[in-house]
């Protein structure tokens, strides 16, 4: 009795141990704050029943051809025996009794529940083969050739099956010139062209060459038979099918509990894992039951594990925790830390609130909120589950049910919106300052291009007439094309610096969820970037709007260029 008193202080001990470090990785409250008002540490027995039931599969292949079978094997060419023999030999390994106990005796020399998914357990010996017709050749191994449809000819290309072709002296004319010196009433010669027939041909054609005037050619797939090798049979006619019987066990978990036990525990059993509890506590083979006719065989173990409940007060919030097995795992916080970490979650909700997501500064006070937020190592495992595809429920578990299901949903929701206005601000900044920056870049690039006289990328409507209606001014190619490379390079920075103040506030995990949920900065982002960047420039540059170019320039060295070109 000493000894099991000592064992179960020990044990209360670790789960204080565990819920120290639990408190200390997901809040900012340190061992020290943590006081234990009550431990209540305990054993509970209880058994597990693993349900082996037998799965029979008739696995089938198809074979091009005939395939020798072996002396133990089945073979025949009827169709209604072979489905009877498949049949009959699905249910046999259902019935064998020497199944059931190979299946005992591998599941007994193994630890616990070293068999925990569907598993292989043998393949009968015998194989079943049925030998039947091609239904693409119907036995023949032949079938009609596509490519000529079974005549064993094409029309020629030379000619497109008409058999005559244009004559290659008068090019289908039907006449050629010749050039003949004539003298006029001068006496002076001069040179005359004259037409005769072509003797060549008649009326401009000539017999094919390539079909010698039939009009057909052999066609080269089949060669001429009309007929070609079936791709199914690959010419044999006939197919086997085989059948070999396999048959698997599929093992099924339920635990059976002693009348008062709390429903945490199964709850928590289910959390661990049926499969995975010898783990965390004592289990051994209590009983086997073969039931040969419904192809089963039930094991039951029995398991003891500890479970210990926790009374712990924190910051001056009191909560009753839940731990099972050794080494201790936490079930149920308690929603300890929903209340730790109220301030956290109030002030992201208010980030989002009256008027301050109206300020174009308001990343930097989102930064000072959502930093704090995600240092938390449980809001990180909430942003880790959702970007993973996980519900609320699902995510409540994963956190040891400290948090409830209303504050997860509210936390991604807050986050999204603040990493989202952010964003769109950031956008805003970020499309004017290109828009506006651009205007000396372009500038100073003209007057480069101008230098080293390689301005004659500036297309002119001379050189592309797009606008006919602009009068012969030049349509500036140039600065379009500049602004181009000028906006995408602003993109890219501006995506980096998003994605930079994303992983300082919270980390790489957080920027690979905003990137889930399309908050970053997209193709739409440049596309306007770019648009505003042309406006901005050709404005400046007196070239828009492009109906309305005139000749003047604000500075007097870039008009002199474009007079120039």
């Amino acid at each position: 009795m000493v000894e099991k008193d000592a064992l179960l202080s020990q044990y209360s001990e670790a789960c204080h141990s565990v819920a120290d470090k639990y408190i200390e990785r997901s809040t900012r409250f340190g061992a020290a704050d943590l006081a234990v008002l009550k431990a209540s540490p305990h054993n509970h027995c209880f058994d597990i029943k693993i349900q082996h039931s037998l799965e029979v599969i008739s696995d089938v292949k198809n074979y091009q051809g005939i395939v020798k079978h072996g002396e133990s094997d089945f073979s025949t060419a009827d169709w209604a025996l072979y489905q009877d023999q498949v049949e009959k030999q699905a249910q046999s390994e259902l019935g064998r009794k020497e199944t059931l106990a190979d299946l005992v005796a591998k599941v007994k020399s193994q630890s616990y529940a070293a068999i925990s998914g569907r598993t292989h357990i043998r393949t009968h010996p015998r194989r079943l083969f049925h030998v039947y017709t091609c239904g693409g050749c119907h036995g023949s191994g032949k079938i009609t050739c596509h490519n000529c449809g079974g005549s064993g000819a094409v029309n020629c290309s030379g000619c497109g099956g008409g058999g005559r072709v244009n004559c290659s002296c008068c090019h289908g004319s039907g006449r050629v010139s010749e050039q003949h010196q004539v003298r006029d009433y001068t006496g002076h010669y001069r040179s005359e062209t004259r037409y005769r027939s072509c003797h060549h041909c008649s009326g401009g054609r000539v017999t094919c060459s390539g079909c010698g005037g039939t009009g057909r050619n052999t066609c080269r797939t089949c060669g001429g038979s009309g007929l070609v090798t079936c791709g199914t049979c690959a010419g044999h006619g006939y197919l086997t099918r085989v059948t070999s019987t396999d048959t698997y066990t599929v093992p099924k978990f339920s635990g059976h509990y002693p009348s008062g036990t709390p429903d945490y525990v199964h709850a928590a059993l289910c959390k661990a894992g049926f499969s995975k509890l010898g783990q965390y506590g004592v289990i051994e083979l209590d009983n086997v039951n073969m039931l040969h006719e419904q192809a089963r065989t039930d094991f039951k173990y029995r398991s003891t594990m500890l479970f210990c409940e926790l009374s712990l007060e924190i910051g001056g919030h009191q909560s009753s925790w839940v731990m099972y097995g050794s080494p201790p795992q936490i079930y149920d916080a308690g929603g300890i830390l929903e209340a730790l970490l109220k301030d956290d979650f109030t002030r992201l909700e208010m980030l989002g609130a009256g008027w301050s997501h109206m300020s174009p500064w308001f990343h930097r006070l989102a930064h000072r909120v959502i930093t704090p937020f995600m240092a938390s190592e449980v809001h990180q495992e909430i942003v880790n589950a959702d970007y993973q595809g996980f519900g609320a429920g699902e995510i409540m578990d994963k956190v040891n049910r400290s948090l409830s299901e209303v504050y997860i949903e509210r936390s991604l929701s807050q986050l999204r919106q603040s990493i989202q206005i952010a964003a769109r601000w950031s956008s805003l900044k970020w499309i004017l300052g290109i828009a506006i920056f651009s205007v000396p870049l372009i500038l100073a690039s003209i007057i480069f291009l101008q230098r080293s006289e390689t301005h004659t990328l500036l297309v002119t409507q001379e050189h592309l007439p797009l606008f006919p209606w602009m009068s012969g001014s030049e349509f500036p190619w140039l600065i379009a094309i500049i602004s181009i490379p000028i906006s995408f390079t602003g993109w890219f920075l501006a995506k980096w610096t998003s994605k930079r103040w994303i992983r300082r506030a919270g980390g790489k995990q957080l920027v690979d969820w905003a990137s889930r949920k399309g908050l970053l900065m997209g193709k739409w982002t440049a596309v306007a970037a770019i648009v505003l960047t042309a406006t901005v420039s050709s404005t400046f540059f007196d070239k828009w709007p492009l109906w309305s170019i005139r000749p003047t320039i604000p500075s007097v060295q870039v008009n002199q260029f474009m007079q120039q070109v």
